[in-house]
């Protein structure tokens, strides 16, 4: 039950994701400080990859778990990371890699902007050492009360924070391993500071869409 309690105040007050996964017991051995290892664990993990933790807390302390409870609290997070893997959720490490040309496409985005993307087994691939921008101030002011600027501000100040993208001046960060995606868009809104279509923003996307139709 406090599983669903905690996803609808999530739809309230979160506004970053879009689908929630949630492991239960089926005898409610979860204990709090059980929980709390948890949690833990996966942020560490993930503060490691290419993801965007949204994080305030970014638990940097391991909660006191005494030596026999560590031991089984390790192998639930082996079981729920396997099942995690298997729903496409990488775990590797977030690294620059080589770029084989002939197997993966990069698009540029257009000209006034320093950014680049691969189709990487069927990701967007945001490659390193392109630029990001805070959203823009006037992008405050828009219909939806702020959403935008508030969401793409902590994601920007995020990746800066975390040491994922090293800070340029107030505005730009250069990223300095490559970030995964699952759209073209999101990465054009974290490169441009605006709202964007990101099949028009890298250059020949959309026609490589098109072709494939």
């Amino acid at each position: 039950m406090n599983g669903i309690t905690r996803i609808k105040s999530h739809l309230r007050e979160k506004d970053f994701w879009q689908y929630g996964i949630l492991f239960v017991t089926d005898n409610n051995i979860f204990d709090k400080l059980s929980i709390d290892y948890l949690e833990y664990y996966f942020i560490q993990a993930f503060s490691k990859t290419q993801y965007s933790l949204e994080n305030h807390d970014l638990r940097k302390l391991a909660p006191n778990v005494n030596m026999f409870n560590l031991s089984t609290l390790n192998s639930y997070t082996l079981q729920i990371q396997f099942l995690l893997e298997a729903m496409g959720i990488s775990f590797k490490p977030s690294t620059s890699v080589e770029v084989d040309n002939h197997n993966d496409e990069i698009f540029h985005a257009r000209s006034q902007h320093q950014a680049s993307i691969r189709l990487q087994d069927g990701k967007y691939i945001l490659q390193a050492n392109s630029i990001i921008k805070a959203p823009l101030d006037h992008t405050k002011d828009w219909k939806d009360g702020g959403v935008f600027y508030l969401r793409s501000k902590r994601r920007y100040d995020q990746f800066v924070e975390s040491g994922k993208a090293i800070e340029l001046d107030e505005y730009s960060a250069k990223i300095i391993d490559d970030m995964e995606f699952n759209s073209p868009s999101t990465p054009a809104v974290l490169c441009s500071g605006r709202a964007e279509n990101g099949w028009v923003f890298w250059e020949g996307l959309n026609k490589k869409r098109e072709n494939l139709k």
